[in-house]
């Protein structure tokens, strides 16, 4: 950005390329505001990512959030526009949960959609024309709205800085802010350990997913059963919260003992891999109810002017990926009001 560049006229800078990040970009974006995108990794996602297949033609693993649901008017006309193109499509069950007597068929009260051919697919939509710089890790926040990247780069200035990232990482970037460092105080998060394994051979199996296999996992998914995915013969097993806090610094061959026989109680027998790699999310959801609001849902966005920062994110709504899309969108419709 030139050195002559003012606030008055800069780009709004959206941390984070998940599906919060990437939806605040968009309403920017329609709002006529210049936005320029960070992320720390390699692509867009966040916990909304897909991990791809090391094999050549095979469908690669959706290895954070599973599916989204669609419950309010704004999300549920973005998914019309997206389930009308292909880029989105409804997952079809049967998907069972374990109980007291077994294995019974849930019956979801809404359409379980995912991206095609990933779940990644949706911040990719989102983000279609933004400017988006990957490999960009954010280190402080300086004064007159620039940034410092761990590589010692300085960037801006920026109209307004919005932080779409997990608590902790914002917290350290927004101690000079009281009211975005207390919405980011306190905020506790549970981790999730992930199983991607690829099998030898096609298991002749049609359900879908498996919730609550164990006390250990909680979530198995046929990757095959999701739409755009066909011949694959990738399974994603999830440990539960409470396990995958247990067992969070543990080694992959702990992990794998732990998930193993839940997956092998699915498929009848011990699973033969031809591909096996974990990945470990620190921050999957909030430790408090997750998955429900919190009692301030209804505006928790917070927007510091006299700094030019902004705070949103799933974990301030309650942690599903609509949550992440309505807090997106919900801070950068303050951030144009505040604009004028």
């Amino acid at each position: 950005m030139s050195s002559t560049t003012t606030r008055a006229d800069a780009p709004i800078a959206v941390l984070g390329a998940g599906v919060a990040g990437a939806a605040a970009a968009a309403r920017l974006m329609e709002a006529g505001l210049p936005v320029q995108v960070f992320d720390k990794g390699r692509g867009p996602g966040g916990r909304c990512s897909t991990r791809r297949s090391e094999t050549a033609g095979e469908p690669g693993f959706d290895h954070g959030a599973q599916y989204f649901t669609a419950r309010g008017p704004r999300l549920r006309a973005r998914c019309a526009e997206w389930s009308a193109s292909g880029s989105v499509q409804s997952w079809r069950g049967p998907f069972l949960r374990r109980s007291a007597g077994g294995w019974q068929e849930e019956q979801p009260s809404t359409t379980r959609w995912v991206g095609v051919p990933g779940m990644n697919q949706l911040p990719r939509l989102l983000l279609a024309s933004a400017p988006t710089r990957f490999e960009a890790r954010i280190v402080a926040l300086l004064p007159d709205g620039r940034l410092e990247l761990a590589s010692g780069e300085v960037l801006g200035p920026f109209r307004l800085i919005l932080l779409t990232l997990p608590p902790s990482q914002a917290a350290a970037l927004v101690e000079d802010s009281p009211a975005l460092a207390t919405a980011a105080a306190n905020v506790a998060m549970v981790p999730c350990v992930t199983w991607m394994v690829r099998l030898a051979e096609t298991a002749p199996i049609e359900a879908s997913a498996f919730r609550d296999a164990t006390d250990e996992v909680g979530w198995i998914a046929r990757e095959a059963s999701k739409p755009g995915r066909d011949g694959s013969s990738g399974w994603v097993v999830q440990m539960s919260p409470a396990a995958s806090t247990r067992w969070l610094e543990a080694d992959e061959a702990t992990w794998r003992a732990r998930m193993e026989p839940a997956l092998a109680e699915v498929l009848g027998r011990a699973p033969i891999a031809t591909h096996s790699a974990f990945h470990r999310w620190r921050f999957a959801q909030r430790g408090d109810a997750a998955g429900s609001s919190p009692p301030n849902a209804a505006s928790p966005e917070v927007l510091d002017l006299d700094r030019g920062w902004g705070l949103g994110g799933d974990w301030l709504r309650g942690g599903r990926i609509e949550a992440a899309f309505d807090s997106g969108e919900a801070l950068a419709e303050r951030a144009i009001a505040a604009l004028g």
